[in-house]
């Protein structure tokens, strides 16, 4: 006798991600555990700095798109002052 199974399609759905990528309490306990055992103690806080800071420039850059556009430059009128004469010194 022959059993086939048939498992569920998951296109169209979205829920299967949703649980995937749920981080708890436990799971950052354990990356940093694991982090603390491969960087050592000594370590461990320069390679969250840097982390931060690189998280950092991230948003900054996301948040500053249009950045890469020049600014507009003020216009600048033409100057139309009569010229001046050269001036004679005083005789005294």
């Amino acid at each position: 006798m022959r059993i086939l199974c048939r498992l569920p399609s998951s296109a169209g759905r979205t829920d299967n991600l949703d649980v995937v990528f749920q981080v708890g309490p436990l799971e950052l306990i354990v990356v940093l555990v694991i982090a603390l055992l491969v960087l050592g103690p000594q370590r461990l806080p320069e390679v969250a700095r840097s982390v931060g800071r690189g998280m950092r420039e991230f948003r900054n850059a996301m948040n500053m798109e249009d950045d890469d556009e020049p600014e507009p430059r003020p216009q600048v009128e033409p100057a139309t002052a009569e010229p001046q004469q050269p001036k004679t010194p005083a005789s005294s």
